[in-house]
């Protein structure tokens, strides 16, 4: 038992949890209807806000989220469309 707990604490030695916490987001993201404002994602997530904008302004840079100009809430891009059409 002692020897499963050692290789678990080696696997999530190489985890990067600002990743973990995008993917999250991303989940969150998904299972919003329309999407979801700054503050609902922060809340649900257990984040800080400002990690969350962050955070969402990275996945927004690279395609994966889209900020809805008419609410300010986020939702899905189109590259996760893509990525999971791969």
């Amino acid at each position: 038992m002692a020897r499963d707990v050692d290789l678990a604490d080696k696997r999530e030695a190489y985890v990067v949890r600002a990743v973990v916490r995008a993917a999250r987001l991303l989940e969150l993201l998904r299972t919003s209807e329309g999407g979801a404002s700054l503050g609902e994602l922060a809340a649900r997530s257990g984040l800080a806000k400002a990690s969350v904008f962050r955070m969402l302004r990275t996945l927004e840079e690279t395609g994966l989220v889209e900020r809805h100009p008419d609410d300010d809430g986020y939702r899905l891009g189109v590259r996760c469309l893509e990525l999971g059409q791969a």
